[in-house]
């Protein structure tokens, strides 16, 4: 982490040239405080801090005044992690010298990674950036606090400050433009083929569309080729895109590709204990209730779920941001992070599967804000990061506030900066849809029909993605309105699906449930298949 290395690097910076080339001003000092002093040095810089702290706190206890000694003694206390001792020290240094910027520093340093306290590291990191504002590592540190906080005008102020001086360098630029309104172009392109013998009768396939994200992201829907079949919406206004294809032989290969435009504001959501009671949220709404029951990789009313979402939220009563607070800090700080090839879901994250990425984060996060009574949804979408060699899938949660406003809430990204993604969103998280009951949790599903007499149809589909920064392409000052899509609204795939009206049955695996409610006849085989994207 950014702020641990240059943590660091300031605290030997401080031990060579604070212990090795500092002397005592007072000429007046005794001279055994002189000379523990001088001891000390050599043995911290072979290492030796043990042995320096008695030395250091020999000359500190004869010469208390000395502002050298007790700076030297407070930094050997960090080595050895003496971490309360350290931070006495130093402010009892702070107190001698208040222009003492490094002292301010590493009092910040102590509050924020020894003792994970931001708010409290806050004012020392500014204190430190104010006596010395020439320094690369204090803004850094102090933009990079701000973010976490997530005071994102503060951490763009103080980024553009050292964009502006000599001493910016790419990491500022990059963590500028994560803090500023962008815009991009999306493209999704699933990539179908008949890998098997047999020919497909007719083959269907469902995908979501992506979807504004009100009020920090407005995505607008460019083009679609090959041209849809229809597009719908399910019952709380996911938007899905029909294709039907007749007559799929063997070695058939079909690309599908969206095109789309997607503008995102940073939004700060200030989320604060005691702004939400359960007893806010109207039941009797649709979307409410929706976002309330289990599914497929959010097993809400699981005994686990359940018993887990008690032990959390046990002090919080129906104070629902501190609920979700609390949720939030179990499944960012207990879930570790792999990268899994398929969806497990919250169950198995919470029974301690080793495959927990993005997926599951956001999942267990998803399952235990339902189960405590908080609509939650998952949303899927990407990170745009230009220095990797590639863009990454990513997943995270969002949560709805009785007002009416979905709130972002991201435990995989705030392992590290917790407050950061607590409802609050940058400008590289692309948000493109919420997942659909209809499609069981996954971004698109194939089903496939075949004679009887056949063998199975094998076809396979992989997923690409491509994103370009382009130009800002709305009012950037102006938020996304909420809106209602006009399109018909379905509640099972069946609606939509003109099912080859001969002979035909439906297959019985769990691949096909869902097509349970068509009549048994003999000749017709309809196999369903779905797939995840790529790891989120």
């Amino acid at each position: 982490m950014y702020v641990q290395a240059a943590g660091l690097m300031n605290r030997l910076w401080i031990i060579i040239l604070v212990l090795l080339f500092s002397t005592p001003g007072d000429a007046q000092l005794r001279t055994e405080a002189i000379e523990a002093y001088n001891e000390a040095v050599p043995l911290l810089n072979g290492g030796q801090c043990d042995r320096a702290v008695a030395l250091l706190r020999k000359a500190v206890r004869l010469a208390p005044e000395e502002v050298t000694f007790r700076r030297g003694l407070a930094i050997c206390l960090m080595e050895t992690g003496q971490h309360e001792a350290a931070l006495q020290e130093f402010r009892r240094v702070v107190e001698a010298d208040p222009d003492d910027h490094e002292a301010f520093y590493q009092i910040g340093y102590i509050y924020s990674e020894i003792f994970q306290d931001l708010e409290q590291a806050l004012p020392y990191y500014e204190r430190a950036a104010q006596l010395q504002p020439v320094s690369t590592i204090y803004q850094k540190t102090l933009g990079l606090t701000y973010e976490r906080l997530g005071q994102l005008d503060n951490a763009r102020r103080v980024y553009e400050d050292a964009s502006r001086r000599q001493n910016a360098d790419e990491w500022v630029e990059k963590r500028l433009s994560a803090n500023q309104p962008a815009a991009y172009r999306v493209k999704y392109r699933l990539f179908l083929s008949n890998n098997g013998r047999s020919d497909v009768r007719k083959l269907h396939l469902w995908v979501s569309v992506a979807r504004d994200f009100p009020p920090h992201q407005a995505t607008e829907f460019v083009a679609v080729h090959p041209p849809v079949t229809q597009l719908v919406q399910d019952s709380v206004g996911n938007p899905l895109a029909y294709f039907a294809f007749e007559d799929v032989p063997s070695g058939w290969k079909q690309t599908v590709e969206f095109d789309y435009r997607v503008q995102i504001n940073p939004t700060m959501y200030h989320l604060q204990p005691g702004m939400v009671y359960l007893a806010d949220y109207d039941r009797t709404k649709r979307q409410i209730s929706h976002y309330c029951q289990p599914e497929r990789f959010v097993e809400v009313d699981h005994p686990q779920i359940q018993a887990k979402m008690r032990e959390l939220t046990r002090t919080s009563g129906s104070d629902a941001i501190r609920a979700m607070r609390e949720i939030y800090d179990f499944v960012r700080l207990n879930l570790p992070y792999t990268i899994a090839e398929r969806t497990h879901g919250a169950l198995y994250a919470l029974s301690g599967g080793s495959e927990t990425d993005c997926s599951e984060f956001s999942a267990l996060f998803t399952a235990l804000s339902r189960a405590y009574g908080v609509p939650t949804r998952q949303v899927h979408g990407y990170l745009h990061q230009p220095d990797a060699a590639e863009n990454t899938a990513h997943a995270w949660a969002e949560i709805y506030l009785p007002k009416g406003q979905w709130v972002p809430i991201d435990p995989t990204s705030g392992r590290d900066s917790p407050e950061q993604f607590f409802g609050n969103i940058n400008s590289i998280q692309i948000g493109m849809w919420t997942p659909s009951r209809l499609l069981e949790g996954h971004d698109h599903w194939l089903i496939s029909e075949y004679r009887e007499d056949q063998s199975m149809p094998e076809i396979d589909s992989d997923v690409d993605y491509q994103i370009e920064v382009i130009p800002l392409w709305r009012n950037a000052d102006r938020p996304v309105p909420e809106s209602s899509l006009d399109l018909p609204v379905v509640t099972s795939l069946e609606e939509v699906m003109q099912i080859s009206p001969f002979e035909k049955r439906s297959a019985v695996t769990p691949l096909t449930l869902i097509f349970l409610g068509i009549a048994f006849v003999p000749m017709l085989v309809v196999v369903a298949l779905k797939f995840k994207q790529e790891s989120w």
